[in-house]
């Protein structure tokens, strides 16, 4: 979402007031997003917050699911019977209680506290339901997930050249080949402790991170906080630029993308668990220019040595839906590995169907659009609603994340640290960077985060090759 914060370049206030985007100073200020738009959302730059650091150690809890176990274990079968078989167990995070069992007595598939599922067993021809599998109980963060025998596994197609993430007949598979859905959160704030976000069991993280060696960043630094900030708590990073930030010049992708080729030595060895945003929130609306500017930025990407998943953010501030829905298409068969995936966000651009005014965009139909593409796109952004903010939705997160699941999208809230000290009345899912009680979050971040039935605890699954 949008760039810079209070405490930062009032150029970079200056310029997102002008385009119609905001910062966190903008925000405080501005009432925008009337008709015909405002800003993206309410991003602000990673850099260190205003507030200071968040309290709280870094250390990890230990939550495999909404109950904190792995979900209750499958028995195989009956012993004797060749069929009937005892139940899949239910998931812990809320996954899909697993079948009966086929008729050949497999316990089931359980839906293990992580991404992977957990089968019953190998069931015994005719006979006994056989051995057990663990109903995968996860460890601290998201946890290291338990393999109970790995169901829906699919190969890497021969064009895709990498280790990590892969894309497969629209959807997002991991290293392991286990489809992956991404439910997570974004970060602000790169320099700011966030040992609260592996604990809610998100299991992506959306960073905003610097390249020009701005409040101390570095390569080395980026790569040292999505190593040991996400990777060593299985959380798949998502490293972003938000230099083109409401930007809709070429040339602005251009510069960005020289970045990321320049450093591609830095971020390339983390391919196997990195999906690279290029730009937050960059391009023009329902427009071949962020079309070609796209493909062009991936091919360079793919160039420079870039084998990971790629995610292209929709133009308009990252609101416009036709971008998506009439050119992503274009931009993923272009890319050689074809491994794209696509990010909406979604705020004052958007509405209820049923009361949307005549220049936004329905939350319904434009999900379903996005539906319609047949590629894996994601709402990489969505606020608290209740019209809070420069581009005030009152679209509600539980409306949101339900719309998303029920089309088979991911989803990430921002933003876990966007501003902690003001509570309620802004954007930040938590009130000191740190989760070991509800206590600890905001409204907003009960509901992303708690919310019984589609929050982060019961719903998000962590990749396998952690």
């Amino acid at each position: 979402m949008i760039a810079a914060k209070m405490s930062r370049s009032a150029a970079l206030i200056g310029l997102s007031l002008i385009l119609g985007c905001s910062s966190e100073g903008s925000r405080a200020l501005s009432g925008s997003g009337g008709a015909g738009g405002g800003s993206g959302g309410t991003n602000g730059s990673g850099g260190m917050h205003d507030a200071g650091d968040a309290s709280g150690t870094g250390g990890v809890q230990g939550m495999g699911g909404a109950t904190g176990t792995g979900g209750v274990q499958s028995v195989g079968g009956t012993t004797g019977t060749g069929g009937s078989s005892g139940s899949g167990g239910r998931a812990s995070s809320g996954g899909a209680t697993g079948s009966g069992g086929a008729m050949t007595g497999t316990g089931g598939r359980t839906s293990s506290g992580g991404a992977t599922s957990a089968s019953g067993g190998t069931q015994g021809s005719g006979g006994s339901g056989g051995s057990q599998g663990t109903g995968g109980a996860t460890t601290g963060g998201g946890g290291t997930q338990g393999t109970g025998g790995r169901q829906g596994i699919v190969t890497r197609p021969s064009y895709n050249t990498g280790t990590g993430f892969f894309v497969l007949s629209g959807k997002l598979y991991d290293a392991n080949g286990v489809e992956f859905r991404i439910r997570g959160v974004n970060r602000n704030h790169y320099d700011v402790a966030a040992p609260g976000i592996p604990k809610t069991h998100a299991n992506t993280e959306r960073t905003v991170l610097f390249f020009n060696r701005e409040y101390g960043s570095s390569a080395t630094r980026n790569v040292q906080v999505m190593q040991q900030d996400m990777i060593n708590n299985h959380v798949v990073p998502m490293p972003g630029n938000w230099e083109g930030t409401c930007d809709e010049s070429a040339a602005t992708l251009t510069t960005i993308v020289d970045h990321w080729v320049a450093q591609a030595s830095s971020y390339t060895p983390l391919d196997k668990y990195t999906i690279l945003n290029i730009a937050n929130e960059w391009g023009p609306s329902n427009s071949t220019v962020w079309r070609d500017s796209s493909i062009t930025a991936i091919q360079r990407l793919r160039a420079a040595g870039y084998t990971c998943t790629i995610s292209v953010t929709s133009g308009g501030c990252g609101q416009d839906n036709a971008d998506l829905a009439k050119y992503a298409q274009a931009v993923f068969d272009a890319d050689p590995q074809k491994n794209v995936i696509f990010d909406q966000h979604i705020y004052g651009n958007w509405g209820y169907d049923s009361q949307k005014q005549s220049w936004q965009q329905g939350l319904i139909a434009g999900l379903d659009a996005l539906v319609m593409i047949g590629l894996p796109v994601i709402i990489g952004e969505f606020g608290p609603g209740r019209n809070i903010g420069p581009s005030p939705s009152n679209i509600t997160p539980q409306d949101i994340i339900q719309a998303a699941e029920a089309r088979g999208l991911g989803w990430m809230a921002w933003a876990w640290d966007d501003d902690p000290s003001a509570g309620d009345t802004w954007f930040a899912l938590s009130r000191n960077g740190d989760y070991n009680a509800g206590t600890d979050l905001t409204t907003f971040g009960k509901s992303v985060v708690e919310a019984t039935g589609y929050g982060l605890l019961a719903l998000a699954k962590p990749a396998t090759m952690f």
